[in-house]
């Protein structure tokens, strides 16, 4: 994640994917490929990518974008291309996702 000049803060998204047992190998290369590329979406300032060791098929994305807008923007592209659908297809139920703003904002 980047430092950013003090009053100017950058948006942060955590998602977290539950994935089907037989999609879990398939869904582990396509985080193998978002850890690679999501960073270069304009807008993305960064990705963390986090397994749970509880529960093993479940995923957390921790995305540090310039704003909310570029963020939006990306995703739309993903629902209109049908590689949000090819996602959901993995998943053992929606998403869950949250914009987060760091402390020292607030």
């Amino acid at each position: 994640m980047t430092a950013r000049n003090k009053g100017t803060h950058s948006q942060f998204l955590k998602v977290v994917f539950d994935v089907l047992p037989s999609s879990r190998e398939a869904f582990i290369g396509l985080l193998e490929s978002v850890q690679a590329d999501l960073p270069t979406v304009p807008g993305c300032l960064g990705v963390r990518i986090f397994a749970h060791d509880d529960t093993p098929n479940r995923f957390t994305l921790i995305e540090e974008w310039d704003d909310r807008d570029l963020h939006q923007t990306h995703i739309n592209g993903m629902v209109k291309s049908g590689a949000w659908t090819k996602i959901e297809a993995m998943l053992s139920q929606p998403p869950e996702s949250q914009y987060l703003t760091p402390f020292e904002a607030v």
